[in-house]
């Protein structure tokens, strides 16, 4: 993996990470309501692990819990202090 910079504004570029979101809009979000914030994260667990987690990727053709079964052994954990990246930009705007 190679994190990349991605143009503001510029779609193309973040298709396959905006994609996931799409998906929880379209699925959990659009034409839900929730009594509260703790109810809507009680459902989104549920919809966590009654939907997302046991679908089929259509990349993998594997859910991705048991890919993630399969990946844990060759994961590095991380490390103990956070890293906190952060890079300013100035810009002059009319």
């Amino acid at each position: 993996m190679e994190p990349r910079v991605c143009q503001p504004a510029r779609p193309q570029t973040k298709g396959k990470i905006e994609r996931p979101f799409f998906y929880l809009e379209e699925h959990f979000i659009k034409g839900n309501s929730w009594r509260d914030f703790p109810h809507f994260c009680d459902e989104l667990a549920r919809f966590t692990v009654e939907v997302l987690d046991v679908r089929e990727h259509h990349t993998t053709h594997q859910a991705p819990l048991a890919r993630f079964a399969e990946e844990a052994p060759h994961l590095v954990p991380l490390p103990a202090a956070r890293y906190v990246g952060l890079q300013e930009l100035t810009r002059k705007v009319s």
